[in-house]
């Protein structure tokens, strides 16, 4: 918990977006789609897949940057974060693909059963979410779950890093005050360290320093 909250929103409000400021972030983004497109585009993906990595990506590179360390390159660190999630989500997609299959083969033959089990019973059961209604009213009046504040971090940091202002997305999304001093102060946090890193990366070079798609199929190979 920050201790002063005007200290809080001096910080937050010293992080408002800018074309100088983000213009590395980016330019972080296009190298990592580049080297998204490079390993997996000759593997059957489409672009739209590449695009979803490297969002991807980027949120895990915000995330972890408090664990680079200036042993590795930069670009290195960040491409190999973006190849691994790249990866996981194709495995993802392989096997939710098989469970589909099982699904609709499991759904054909199971048709006429189902079907027969349906015309016994007559009406099927009362659907649980207009039983549970009310007790679903009454806890979306609660706390946020888990879940809901990982979902609400998600959006808040893909907002940040897409420039946009950090209170203008605070109250976008409606984020209460003791929400906003301990997850958006951190966000922006990292925001700036991240762009720190990024100043070093990229600020005063001219050429473009993204592996070639050899070194990144290489790479790859070793997952």
């Amino acid at each position: 918990m920050v201790a002063n909250p005007l200290n809080y929103r001096r910080n937050i409000e010293q992080a408002r977006s800018g074309t100088a400021r983000f213009k590395n972030i980016e330019a972080l983004r296009s190298m990592i789609q580049r080297g998204i497109e490079a390993v997996f585009l000759i593997r059957g993906h489409d672009k739209t897949f590449c695009r979803e990595v490297t969002e991807e990506a980027m949120l895990a590179i915000h995330a972890d940057i408090d664990r680079y360390t200036s042993r590795t390159e930069f670009r290195t660190w960040a491409i190999a974060i973006a190849i691994r999630i790249g990866f996981e989500k194709t495995r993802e997609l392989h096997v939710a693909r098989r469970k589909l299959s099982q699904r609709q083969r499991s759904r054909s033959s199971n048709a006429g059963a189902s079907k027969t089990t349906a015309d016994a019973n007559g009406r099927d059961e009362i659907d649980p979410p207009k039983i549970n209604g009310q007790e679903r009213t009454l806890s979306s009046k609660e706390k946020l779950t888990v879940g809901e504040l990982l979902r609400l971090h998600r959006e808040m940091v893909r907002a940040i890093l897409g420039g946009d202002n950090p209170l203008c997305v605070a109250e976008s999304l409606n984020l209460s005050t003791d929400f906003q001093q301990v997850f958006l102060n951190e966000a922006v946090r990292k925001l700036n360290r991240l762009q720190l890193h990024l100043q070093v990366e990229f600020e005063g070079q001219t050429g473009s320093r993204c592996p070639n798609a050899t070194a990144l199929n290489q790479r790859a190979r070793r997952h």
